[in-house]
């Protein structure tokens, strides 16, 4: 399907763990891959080490890689998970004449959260009720905020900057947190909304759009409370038909309002948007039961301004259960990471590791802590708990003093 992409040569914005994902994918499709980004230290751009070629560059510097893109004779740019990375990938495309699926105003409109909500309201998507959004609110605006409330950075992903508060007195240390990693210095202040969280994964192609996959998230708990952090995900939703219903008609007439022509609740509530590849590497799941893969779809957009690939072959209603299940770390440097047992249990169709010996982990409850993914599939739900139960057993990551990083077991009667 893709034999024509061979030999070309694609430049993948980011060199870090989850773009490892991106560079072996680009290479099984006969690609030549380049990974980029500032560090000359390749221990810590792991993407480079695997990559046919490294630059280590700024990316931020976006003439000058474009002009080294042109000696090179670049054939298409891509990031993955970073939003920024996005943005910038788009502008490099740009100014080298080559297709990307997404604008940089399109990317803007969704990356924004208070623009995006304002257009989710605008096409009737439901969405949760705002409490505030802007820069740094006054006393009195925060008199005014209800509990419990959630509070993001307006343009920031990856779970950074994201505290759920319960109380007056967690809003203020909460709005310095998200304040201090949002570009625009701007927050958003949400009702909390309690019950299943869903992430739904779309595919686009030429102003088509279809409904990939809709999974249920099963979160982190800490004394008994839901954190930003999620343990699983479960495909299909239990909601699905529900989310059919009520939410995915006005998300399409949303995507196409704004103009997307490419990529990839007690009530259903819509709260974010990722225009880009999602950190979950749902494509793997879709692949594996629809024999479709947005990955490779948008590499191919990159090199060649056509996805390569019907979208119709999506459906979101898969004939088994499968689940993505993380394992997260605690603070320290990492001594010692060991999962071979996970290789026999035959029900597991990817691994991705995240930490390695050596690697520093930073306690701050974002997705940085994720030390191990994988994905697996039963037919139902009583085959999945087994299977977790069993990879549980099999998962060892230690410091450099040998102490256990790992959090607490995954209670699976969550469930049941």
């Amino acid at each position: 399907m893709y034999e024509n992409l061979k030999g070309k040569k694609l430049l993948v914005v980011g060199a870090d763990m989850n773009d490892i994902e991106i560079v072996r994918t680009a290479q099984s499709m006969g690609i030549y891959t380049i990974a980029m980004d500032w560090s000359t230290d390749h221990t810590k751009s792991p993407a480079k080490t695997i990559a046919d070629e490294a630059w280590d560059m700024n990316y931020r510097n976006v003439d000058e890689v474009a002009k080294r893109c042109t000696e090179e004779k670049v054939d298409g740019v891509i990031a993955g998970y970073s939003e920024m990375r996005v943005l910038i990938a788009a502008r490099i495309s740009k100014a080298i004449g080559k297709p990307f699926y997404v604008t940089e105003e399109i990317m803007e409109m969704t990356r924004d959260k208070r623009k995006f909500k304002e257009l989710c309201i605008e096409y009737g998507v439901p969405v949760p009720k705002a409490l505030y959004s802007g820069g740094k609110p006054t006393a009195e605006a925060l008199r005014e905020i209800s509990f419990p409330a959630i509070v993001k950075p307006s343009d920031y992903g990856g779970r950074i900057g994201i505290t759920i508060c319960n109380e007056y007195e967690e809003l203020e240390p909460a709005i310095e947190n998200a304040l201090s990693v949002s570009e625009k210095k701007e927050v958003v202040v949400e009702e909390y909304v309690t019950g299943t969280e869903m992430c739904a994964v779309y595919n686009l192609s030429d102003g088509e759009i279809e409904l990939a996959l809709l999974n249920d998230k099963y979160q982190v708990l800490q004394d008994g409370m839901n954190t930003v952090l999620c343990n699983a995900t479960i495909v299909p939703s239990k909601h699905l038909n529900e989310f059919i219903s009520i939410a995915d008609g006005p998300i399409k007439n949303f995507l196409r309002g704004i103009g997307a022509k490419n990529v990839n609740d007690n009530g259903i509530y819509v709260f974010e948007m990722g225009y880009r590849l999602n950190g979950g590497n749902d494509c793997h799941v879709i692949e594996k039961f629809n024999h479709i893969n947005h990955m490779k779809m948008m590499i191919s957009y990159s090199l060649t301004g056509e996805m390569g690939d019907d979208i119709k072959k999506n459906d979101p209603r898969f004939s088994e259960i499968i689940s993505t299940f993380l394992f997260y770390v605690h603070g320290g440097t990492v001594g010692k990471v060991e999962f071979s047992g996970l290789n026999d249990i035959p029900e597991i169709f990817s691994i991705t590791q995240k930490v390695f010996p050596g690697t520093v982990v930073i306690e701050d409850g974002t997705t940085r802590q994720e030390g191990l993914v994988i994905k697996l599939h039963g037919r139902d739900m009583s085959d999945i708990i087994r299977i977790i139960h069993q990879a549980q057993k099999c998962v060892e990551i230690r410091d450099d003093c040998g102490n256990s990083m790992l959090f607490e077991d995954f209670d699976t009667n969550r469930l049941s």
